[in-house]
């Protein structure tokens, strides 16, 4: 087992108050895994499990008191693939972009869910926080169909059927027989996973993507309640995206610093110029559709219907539409038609996320308020970027999603930070409004200012009834909404008596 003693790279993240690393081990084995408990056991020492640790803006590799850094981004195998059943095992240091690469060279008879992270991103890391995607498989803890979990005592749990060692239902049904207790084992640093088995999606024999935009900053609680339908009616398969203009311009390029003069929060009147200027709506979306011709052609009339009335444009693009225009391009180009020319190259690795492939372009927009340009190789922690995330949960309706804006705008707007909103359908009735609170680390004060708006945002939101479903590591110390305070301690004593693992908040 490869060991250091302090590596400076885990110590970062993209806000401030994180605690230190002490030592920084990196098992390749199950075994290892094992040793290294016993051995923190022995020393009194505290471990953190990270996975990749690019866990950027909920604390990246950071834990939540002082501790040994258990590093499992050396466990890099991909077990098994059952093609029949659509299920893979993994070990955690997987990463996005190994898992599309090798559906695709396996026959690319399944797709992965891509979350909206980099290509090197642990999906057993991102499955653990519970984290979501792109695709029909977009809740990805509802895809888990057993885990093997290394308990602070060493030994090895399998739930589910797994744990059996001849069962042959131990990927179909997820369920197992008595107490189902993977859930314990999410969000909680009460063991370590070293394996996991997730259902993926099977290849369509049709997908097309569905890009829309609003009428007016009204019109959101309409295009939230006609998603809903569409949502319950599986006229829409995927998870739909609701995002607002500040969100877009981040993903387009870096803060308008020489149109503002230097100076922050972003006006009201150059947001409205460069929603002109950009072609971009009060509220933004995109989805997908999946099955058979016929079925996507009866969802396109649906949409159309109910989303429709709430749309300034509304589109559909099938992969083939996008690769014709690529292709094109160069001529449009020449036409002076460049702005067409940047939106194809602005859906092309939005298409790919819908698709099963994972992007890195989704790095550049952390770099929204550095004065710098992102770099070839974007690293958040290195760079100091400001980076962290409130992901409030409501009901998919219109109501809410509007209440939540309202709220997050009015304390953003308190604080000098653009309040930029990404709207998620996540399932048929949950609706997970990601907020993302972009600055410069190397700014003075930007930190303490970040933390602060954290903070009233969150309780603001709690206060409202909406509350977040993941968070920084010592996020869920947060009074306004920690719910499991009387339960998880009585776990992680019974569970982890010695107190080898970090607490998760």
């Amino acid at each position: 087992m490869l060991m250091s003693d302090r590596p400076t790279s885990l110590d970062l993240a993209t806000f401030a108050g994180t605690p230190s690393v002490g030592a920084h081990l990196r098992p390749t084995s199950v075994l290892q895994v094992k040793d290294a408990i016993r051995d923190a056991a022995r020393r009194g020492r505290q471990l953190h499990p990270i996975s990749t640790g690019k866990n950027w803006g909920y604390g990246s590799a950071t834990p939540s008191v002082p501790a040994d850094v258990l590093d499992l981004g050396g466990m890099t195998e991909i077990l098994d693939y059952d093609c029949d059943l659509g299920v893979v095992v993994l070990e955690p240091g997987v990463t996005q972009g190994q898992l599309a690469d090798f559906l695709k060279a396996e026959g690319d008879l399944h797709w992965m869910d891509p979350a909206g992270a980099a290509r090197d991103v642990s999906i057993v890391g991102n499955t653990l926080e519970r984290g979501f995607g792109h695709t029909a498989y977009a809740d990805h803890w509802q895809n888990v169909m057993w885990i093997e979990v290394v308990l602070a005592d060493g030994s090895v749990l399998r739930t589910g059927f797994a744990g059996h060692k001849n069962a042959h239902a131990a990927n179909a049904f997820r369920w197992g027989a008595g107490a189902m207790c993977d859930g314990l084992f999410s969000q909680s640093n009460l063991g370590v996973v070293t394996k996991m088995a997730l259902a993926l999606m099977p290849r369509p024999e049709c997908f097309a993507a569905v890009f829309f935009a609003s009428k007016s900053e009204t019109d959101l609680e309409p295009i939230v309640d006609a998603m809903r339908h569409l949502r319950q009616g599986q006229f829409v398969p995927s998870a739909a995206h609701i995002v607002n203009d500040l969100k877009v311009f981040q993903s387009f390029g870096q803060y308008p610093w020489d149109r503002m003069g230097g100076q922050t929060p972003l006006s009201e009147e150059l947001r409205l110029e460069l929603r002109k200027d950009w072609g971009v709506a009060a509220w933004n979306g995109s989805a997908s559709l999946y099955g058979t011709r016929r079925h996507v052609a009866e969802s396109k009339a649906r949409i159309r219907r109910l989303l429709g009335p709430s749309c300034s444009r509304l589109s559909f693009v099938s992969d083939r539409k996008l690769a014709m225009a690529k292709t094109v391009a160069p001529v449009l180009k020449r036409a002076g038609l460049g702005a067409f020319v940047s939106l194809i190259a602005r859906l092309d690795p939005v298409m790919g996320l819908m698709s099963g492939q994972p992007t890195d372009a989704i790095l550049d927009s952390v770099y929204w308020r550095k004065t710098s340009p992102p770099p070839a190789t974007p690293d958040p922690d290195r760079d100091a970027c400001g980076l962290i995330w409130i992901p409030p949960v409501a009901p998919l309706i219109g109501t809410h999603a509007r209440v939540m804006a309202q709220i997050t705008s009015e304390v953003f707007g308190h604080f000098g930070f653009e309040p930029s909103m990404s709207m998620t359908a996540i399932t048929e009735r949950a609706l997970d409004n990601v907020i993302c609170l972009s600055f410069d680390r190397t700014v003075e004060g930007e930190d303490e200012r970040a933390l602060a708006c954290y903070d009233a945002t969150t309780a603001a939101l709690a206060k409202a009834g909406y509350y977040p479903y993941r968070s920084h590591p010592t996020g869920f110390d947060h009074s306004t909404w920690k719910t499991t305070a009387s339960l998880t301690p009585r776990l992680r004593h019974m569970l982890d008596p010695k107190g080898v693992f970090a607490a998760k908040g």
